[in-house]
């Protein structure tokens, strides 16, 4: 039986976003700039990637890495918070996201990125690292998983231990993992303008 350190007791559960609240975002995103957050977002909220875009990383993904045949995004080291190589299984909500707003169209960091998140933010307030705290909260609550979890967060064990277990319920999470693109795959969608470009780490403002 695992012993909880007196600081683990101690620390108050993190803020996260409930199922409603994420896709309340999530259409809030779609309607704002022509979509120009809906990458950075599903790649933060759904992917558990860090979201610090200018030297986090976010910023230093490229979408090569994004695999969707094989549902996975692979971090190398040098990408990474910890300087460990880590691969990221794609939930099947977030490959029709990838596939509606495809990251060879979509910058993952847009241009006047600084500007158009202050903005957005302004309407839709969160704290700093609440959509990572999401992730890691729904896939434990949808696998039941800490290791794998702690494995795809880029954490460890401990940590998913200590912060995020039972935090939301199994019925919770398959609501937050049933969010899906408002516009539909299918659908001929065109990229808004000053959008269509392959360099993302350097569209940062």
């Amino acid at each position: 039986v695992r012993k909880y350190t007196k600081r683990e007791h101690a620390q108050p559960a993190p803020k996260i976003l409930r199922a409603e609240e994420a896709r309340k975002l999530m259409e809030a995103a779609e309607n704002f700039a022509g979509g120009r957050l809906v990458p950075y977002l599903v790649l933060t909220l759904f992917c558990g990637i860090r979201p610090t875009a200018k030297k986090g990383e976010v910023g230093k993904l490229n979408p090569e890495q994004i695999n969707l045949a094989r549902g996975e995004i692979h971090l190398q080291r040098h990408q990474t918070k910890t300087h460990k190589p880590r691969v990221i299984k794609l939930q099947p909500n977030v490959v029709s996201w990838l596939q509606t707003y495809p990251p060879s169209e979509w910058p993952i960091i847009c241009r006047n990125f600084r500007k158009v998140l202050a903005t957005f933010l302004s309407q839709n307030p969160w704290g700093y690292d609440v959509l990572r705290h999401t992730f890691a909260s729904m896939l434990v609550g949808r696998t039941r998983s800490v290791a794998d979890a702690a494995l795809q967060a880029g954490n460890t064990e401990n940590v998913i231990w200590g912060n995020y277990l039972n935090l939301v319920s199994k019925n919770e999470a398959a609501s937050f993992w049933r969010i899906l693109p408002r516009r539909l795959a299918g659908l001929n969608q065109t990229a808004p303008a000053g959008t269509q470009r392959s360099s993302f780490s350097s569209a940062a403002a």
